[in-house]
């Protein structure tokens, strides 16, 4: 049993039934275990990802293990807003009433697949540029989800004894961000990009500023919409793929050096899938979330960020971008 695991409801006695949950990024990782451990309680799912073989994958194992569970499957490719728009738009025709959104994808690495239409060559061992790089994680990681969320607002489900719930995975790489903004600017060319952003070749900068933007991004629909619980969480250090291949994009030494020699100290807290998944599920299922907050061990946890700048008007400005991307995707 992992000592830093703060396990919730283990006997499963919070339910979910008559509640339908989407969840994006649902066939491996926490993910999964988050979609399962929803369906073990009684909740209609909806799996939303861009692999429709994995997604079939996924269902399968969760009907194979609770045997009356409700699965329908949506494909949702992050990395190209027309798939963002048209799941949403399945999602609205379909007629689903979702209940709890949690926004579970993310990158924390890159491939050329995912470069929308730039053109990489054919070596898979290109040093991408700087531009590509922000646009990846930037889109990816939340520009993606904001569109998403923004079209299905309105088709949220909830009361006023039980609001309807979005639950946003983020992480404690936050800490390593500033909220300079500059991975978020629009740059007149690679030339300026390359000042500013250097060679664009370490990924952990991007990475942190993104899942800073998780947790603003719930915080600022806290505010604007009240009457809808918006949280979002850190799933703690979990043996996934995810973060090899997040490691396997730094190339600053003394950071990758730095990063190896925490994940060595954190062996012995490295969680499970499941054990990852039980702050999004005490986020999902509890009565006791507070509007807005950023969770950790089924606990509120504060928001640590390098530097002094005003999270206030951090976020403000992260959603005020958000809004400008919505609008133009919205114009094509």
């Amino acid at each position: 049993m992992n000592c830093c695991t703060s396990y919730y409801d283990r006997k499963r006695k919070n339910r979910l039934d008559g509640k339908t949950v989407a969840i994006t990024g649902a066939t491996d990782g926490i993910g999964l275990a988050t979609a399962l451990e929803c369906a073990h309680r009684g909740a209609h799912l909806i799996l939303l990802s861009r692999n429709q073989e994995k997604m079939e994958r996924a269902k399968k194992m969760i009907e194979q293990e609770v045997n009356d569970s409700e699965i329908d499957l949506v494909k949702l490719d992050l990395s190209d807003v027309d798939s963002v728009k048209n799941a949403a738009k399945n999602l609205i025709k379909g007629g689903f009433r979702i209940n709890i959104l949690v926004l579970n994808a993310g990158l924390a690495h890159y491939k050329p697949e995912l470069l929308y239409g730039i053109n990489s060559g054919s070596d898979l061992k290109i040093q991408f540029s700087s531009l590509i790089l922000s646009k990846i994680f930037k889109v990816i990681n939340h520009f993606s989800h904001f569109l998403l969320l923004h079209l299905l607002l309105d088709h949220l489900v909830g009361s006023e004894s039980e609001p309807a719930r979005v639950v946003a995975l983020s992480s404690e790489a936050h800490t390593l961000a500033n909220g300079s903004g500059k991975f978020w600017q629009k740059y007149a060319s690679e030339e300026i990009a390359t000042k500013e952003l250097g060679t664009g070749s370490d990924i952990s900068g991007a990475y942190a500023e993104s899942k800073l933007a998780n947790i603003l991004h719930m915080k600022s629909m806290a505010e604007h919409h009240p009457h809808i619980n918006f949280v979002s969480v850190h799933p703690g250090v979990v043996n996934t793929s995810f973060a090899d291949k997040w490691k396997s994009g730094i190339e600053n030494k003394c950071y990758l050096c730095f990063v190896r020699t925490l994940s060595f100290s954190w062996k012995p807290c490295i969680k499970t899938p499941y054990q990852g998944c039980q702050t999004s599920i005490y986020c999902i299922c509890s009565k006791d979330i507070v509007q807005g907050q950023y969770y950790s061990d089924n606990k509120p946890k504060r928001i640590r960020i390098r530097g002094s700048k005003d999270l206030n008007l951090i976020k403000n400005q992260l959603y005020e971008l958000s809004m400008d991307f919505v609008q133009s995707c919205m114009n094509k």
